[in-house]
């Protein structure tokens, strides 16, 4: 595959309220996480019909990592992000390549962020 044929969406800091956590309060109390997602895809058929048909929505890419957070209740972060990784090179045979961030707040008190970072290839 050449260079001009691919290419990679994505979709920044998508803020999502989930149940997500090991201790007994992320267990009880939904929390904010944001969930970035970097997804290679053949433009080779996009690039000549110009048609979204062809390409991968990032709506619906966006939608799909939001319905799998909140309703999955994952104790870890690393298994929300491959799910969501999974499920995304399952439904969109497009994608050759998928990266998640999950990130969450407040885990750790002298740290901003702590999270996850998932690639999954085709």
């Amino acid at each position: 595959m050449s260079a001009e044929t691919w290419a990679e969406l994505f979709v920044e800091g998508l803020r999502v309220i989930c149940i997500v956590g090991d201790l007994p309060h992320e267990r009880i109390e939904p929390q904010e996480i944001v969930i970035h997602l970097r997804a290679r895809l053949d433009l080779s058929r996009v690039l000549l019909l110009d048609d979204l048909d062809d390409s991968v929505d990032y709506v619906a890419l966006a939608s799909l990592a939001t319905r799998i957070a909140e309703a999955g209740r994952f104790h870890l972060v690393e298994a929300l992000a491959k799910e969501i990784a999974v499920q995304a090179l399952d439904g969109w045979d497009k994608l050759l390549q998928i990266w998640v961030r999950v990130e969450k707040r407040g885990c750790i008190s002298s740290a901003g962020i702590c999270g996850i970072e998932h690639l999954r290839t085709r």
